[in-house]
């Protein structure tokens, strides 16, 4: 499998995250009011022009982490695979993220964000703004896909069910974690009611913007990695296509991580993987009852770690 990687564009990637990074740690430092621009270049070690650049205004670099996740969450319906809905590659996805929640220091950086978000009416506002940008983003590409036939109101309609339920549990977190949840029961907690909230619009959008081909039509993967970030590829027989895999990292067993097996054409011929497109580095168990498959994986920033099951 190919992997297109951009060096350009990666730097751009680590220089925009850098600033978004800076500008998060002094937000939680002084408070949103207290930070310059100033101050966020300086920490960054970058210039001002360069924070504009990338960030228009501070309101823009304070959900900087939003829009990373929005974004990525947008790519992934667009490039879901084909026979997938859009419900089910958004509920993929938000799934796919519950892990971070469980991360040292995740819970203080959520609570840390509600206060600040909660005391500025400015914050409060740009928030909407977002999501009612994404909305629509999600909208479009639902109806484009749809193609001549499709109905612009009835993918609207689509995009804003997902978006809501999406809002909705990060409402729930940010509350849950106020109120003294942490580590894996907020994550826990977390899947639980996306569950929930996904198998009540199952009956409604289950059968919506079904993918009838491969986003690509080719077997390259495009993997946002770089940094600290990598990536996995479990190769397996055309027997286990669908079925999920779970991944998790070493000394967080309880938090798992699941990909489907899916097809796509690789030199003309079928080839059967799951793809774990961003993992942070580390080590990590692939679980399995059969103990002739490989069930441990390490992955480094930057590059691709393929293990064959087949």
């Amino acid at each position: 499998m190919a992997v297109e990687l951009g060096l350009r564009e990666r730097k751009k990637q680590q220089t925009r995250r850098a600033i978004y990074e800076a500008a998060a740690r002094l937000f939680a430092e002084r408070g949103f009011d207290a930070v310059t621009v100033t101050d966020i270049a300086r920490a960054a070690d970058v210039s001002e022009v360069t924070v504009f650049n990338y960030f228009p205004t501070k309101e823009d670099l304070f959900f900087g982490g939003m829009d990373f996740f929005e974004e990525q969450l947008l790519e992934g319906v667009r490039r879901r695979p084909a026979g997938e809905s859009a419900l089910a590659a958004f509920r993929r996805l938000l799934l796919g993220s519950a892990g971070h929640l469980a991360e040292e220091g995740r819970a203080a950086m959520i609570r840390g964000a509600a206060g600040l978000i909660g005391a500025s009416p400015a914050l409060q506002a740009r928030e909407r703004e977002i999501v009612a940008r994404y909305t629509q983003q999600l909208a479009e590409l639902l109806a484009q896909e749809e193609g001549a036939g499709g109905d612009e109101v009835e993918a609207y309609a689509v995009a804003s069910a997902l978006m809501g339920l999406h809002r909705a549990l990060v409402g729930q977190v940010r509350a849950a974690v106020i109120g003294g949840k942490r580590g894996a029961r907020l994550a826990a907690d977390f899947r639980a009611r996306a569950r929930r909230g996904f198998a009540r619009l199952e009956g409604g959008l289950g059968d919506y913007a079904i993918h009838h081909h491969d986003p690509e039509g080719t077997g390259d993967l495009v993997l946002d990695i770089g940094g600290d970030v990598g990536a996995l590829v479990v190769q397996t027989r055309g027997d286990r296509l669908g079925t999920e895999i779970e991944i998790s990292r070493q000394g967080a067993e309880s938090e798992r991580t699941h990909n489907v097996v899916r097809e796509r054409r690789v030199g003309g011929r079928p080839a059967f993987a799951a793809v774990f497109p961003d993992l942070p580095a580390g080590e990590y168990r692939i679980w399995t009852d059969d103990p002739d498959l490989p069930s441990r994986a390490s992955i480094a920033g930057g590059q691709v770690t393929e293990v064959d099951w087949r």
